[in-house]
């Protein structure tokens, strides 16, 4: 063997050395380039009840609401959205909603997907005094259910209906 073949040899193992270092690069990169638009997708579709329209939430808000039954954080109780901005509160002692615990009249509206709402007065100044602010943030909303991120991140569902519901409506 002459000296010159080996030399061939070693140039020959090189270019395919760096030729499969090359194509694993480009692997490497396609599949990091998939997992970037796999992540994009993922994140608009996350986003997409945070870009709804404040006046599409506010004109789909008016009307009666109530809180799901299974809904532990909520007091059972009918939200009446106004069309002028009022609110009317009835809240109740039990889910069978006969017997009113509180009576609310608050101010109401949408900015920035965030329905805020002002108390004006309330027959329980303890629970719902003049001047509480409540600001939830709405993850989505259709004609029949309202689904609410409190202050807290906890997660709120509504009902659209004119009466408390004693069974499950998602």
């Amino acid at each position: 063997m002459k000296k010159t073949d080996v030399q061939e040899t070693k140039v020959t193992i090189k270019k395919v050395t760096i030729k499969h270092q090359f194509k694993h690069a480009i692997k490497i990169a396609l599949l990091a380039s998939y997992m970037a638009l796999a992540l994009t997708a993922c994140a608009s579709v996350a986003k997409k009840p945070e870009n709804i329209d404040d006046k599409v939430i506010t004109t789909s808000l008016v009307g009666a609401w109530v809180a799901e039954p299974d809904d532990k954080k909520a007091l059972p109780g009918i939200s009446n959205y106004l069309k002028n901005g009022r609110l009317e509160y009835v809240g109740f002692r039990t889910k069978q909603c006969t017997d009113p615990q509180v009576l609310v009249k608050a101010d109401w509206r949408v900015q920035n997907g965030v329905l805020i709402i002002v108390v004006q007065d309330s027959t329980n100044h303890a629970w719902y005094p003049p001047g509480m602010i409540v600001e939830d943030k709405v993850l989505d909303i259709n004609d029949d259910h309202l689904i609410l991120e409190n202050s807290e991140g906890e997660l709120e569902y509504r009902v659209r209906s004119e009466a408390c519901l004693t069974e499950k409506a998602r």
